[in-house]
């Protein structure tokens, strides 16, 4: 604004100066001058108004180009900004899935222990049992040895016996087992 203002103030001088100029002449020249000095002073006029326009659009079109130049260069920068946070929201996404996965990784292989702890825990417990109804088995065993003293008898003997019951003859040879 101030600009086009300095522009108008220079064509009004020129113009100012054009016309004290013209009138000048026109003095000296007399009545005929006087007239012609008015024409001129017409054209004169108009070519300042003109010279005026021609200034105001210049600038006007200087100024809307610079504001779209500002609007461009303010809109890369938003959008550069957008791109920016975008990449960092991708990253982060990134990110949070890999923790997730590790994090399922880890929570998989707890389930998988823990599986096999009840497993183990499964098997130990069918071993106890098994002692335990073995040690039953032998408790009983014994007791009915000690009610009877026939059965007491035969088990010794079954003891001594035993081995040669289990004898077998298959193929050439012949095996014990004990």
């Amino acid at each position: 604004q101030d600009q086009l203002k300095s522009i108008t103030s220079d064509i009004n001088e020129q113009r100012d100066a054009a016309l004290q100029n013209i009138n000048q002449r026109a003095t000296t020249s007399g009545a005929m001058g006087s007239s012609r000095a008015g024409v001129t002073s017409g054209v004169a006029i108009g070519k300042a108004l003109s010279a005026v326009g021609q200034a105001s659009v210049q600038y006007r079109t200087a100024e809307e180009q610079n504001a779209a130049n500002r609007l461009n260069s303010y809109l890369s920068l938003r959008s550069n900004t957008a791109n920016t946070y975008s990449q960092i929201g991708q990253q982060q996404q990134a990110q949070g899935l890999n923790a997730y996965n590790t994090g399922m990784t880890y929570a998989n292989q707890v389930n998988q222990i823990q599986t096999q702890n009840y497993q183990n825990q499964l098997v130990v417990g069918q071993l106890q049992q098994a002692q335990q109804q073995q040690e039953l088995d032998i408790q009983r065993q014994n007791q009915l040895m000690a009610q009877s003293p026939a059965l007491a008898r035969l088990s010794y003997y079954n003891q001594v016996y035993l081995p040669m019951a289990n004898l077998s003859t298959t193929g050439t040879s012949a095996s014990t087992s004990q």
